[in-house]
């Protein structure tokens, strides 16, 4: 049986009087790849920002392997081996892509923590970074200061990482770069969370999605069944977006 690495129970999240959440379930096992896909306003933002330590929950529970987070931030779960991006980089407009990286090995090991496979030397090389080394990475193009955030990461030795729209104002040739990446990390064992509005990538990379509207899960499953799914065709042509469905 794969093992399960970060589960999320019953979340209920309330903004005033928005319910942003209303008993939201979702499990992510290791070497699994799941898809985190729904209209705009559905809660993938909401549910990405409470897995990862950045909100908390009014009810529900988030646990990894088995230890329950409940008050815990997401530099105390970035230690325990819980990773997140964000849709934007703020790049530093001084450090190098090696000083990026060296920080990322110097960062204190987490009791929790993946087993790291990259130096900073080695994920250079890894990443295919190496002809960026000393250059600043405020100076990269976009999809590649991705790449490099991804890269560091890497090097922590990552349990679970949640990625929040990798592909969004990315090229072609980065989204390729930016997915072969993913299929390596999820080789090595990382359970991965995608919330991605890219349609054809998330049918490409994940095994399973979680579609949300309006706060709710309303289809769990294979990526071709949810495209056919009459609830999920509603939630999306509802909001124009036919076109994202079947992309």
């Amino acid at each position: 049986m794969t093992e399960a690495l970060l589960q999320a129970r019953n979340l209920h999240k309330r903004f005033g009087g928005l319910e942003a959440l209303t008993d939201v379930s979702l499990t992510i096992t290791a070497g699994a790849i799941v898809g985190i896909i729904g209209p705009n306003g559905a809660g993938k933002s909401t549910l990405i920002d409470i897995l990862s330590g950045a909100t908390r929950p009014n009810s529900g529970e988030v646990s990894l392997e088995g230890r329950n987070l409940h008050g815990t931030d997401i530099s105390a779960r970035a230690r325990l081996g819980l990773f997140r991006t964000f849709q934007h980089t703020r790049p530093s407009e001084e450090l190098t892509v090696s000083d990026i990286l060296r920080l990322a090995e110097a960062a204190p090991a987490g009791s929790g923590r993946g087993a790291s496979r990259y130096s900073a030397r080695s994920a250079l090389a890894a990443f295919d970074l190496a002809m960026h080394a000393d250059r600043p990475t405020a100076i990269l193009p976009y999809g590649l200061q991705k790449v490099v955030n991804i890269a560091a990461i890497a090097i922590c030795g990552p349990r679970v990482l949640l990625l929040d729209e990798p592909f969004a104002g990315v090229e072609q040739a980065e989204i390729e770069r930016l997915t072969a990446i993913i299929r390596i990390l999820q080789s090595a064992g990382v359970g991965i969370g995608l919330v991605e509005h890219n349609i054809p990538s998330v049918m490409a990379l994940c095994g399973s999605v979680v579609v949300l509207d309006s706060g709710r899960i309303i289809f769990e499953g294979r990526p071709d069944a949810a495209r056919d799914d009459q609830r999920v065709q509603v939630a999306y042509l509802g909001r124009g977006a036919q076109a994202g469905v079947h992309g």
